[in-house]
């Protein structure tokens, strides 16, 4: 109950870096990825995204990463700190 997210999460370079290199396996392999927070910084940052037309970029830039998951049969599992807000409904 004493976890307190701090600092930045550079999350979109993470699962993209993560997601290819699961791609690079055997069909079934899987990313866990477990964050205390909003991507805020550098590729697929939600704060730097600040119209409408940014959000929707970074929406399709997780969209688009959890596609190519998808095609190379990479499982995407999410793990947050309840209460903290990682815009899991994009995420998802």
């Amino acid at each position: 109950m004493d976890l307190q997210e701090t600092g930045t999460t550079a999350l979109g370079p993470a699962v993209a870096t993560s997601i290819a290199m699961a791609a690079e396996g055997a069909a079934g392999s899987q990313v866990v990825i477990c964050t205390d927070g909003l991507a805020n910084i550098g590729l697929g940052a939600f704060e730097e995204a600040n119209t409408d037309a940014e959000k929707a970029k970074v929406a399709e830039f997780y969209e688009r990463i959890g596609e190519y998951a998808k095609n190379k049969g990479v499982t995407i599992n999410l793990i947050s700190i309840k209460g903290d807000d990682c815009n899991l409904d994009t995420l998802c």
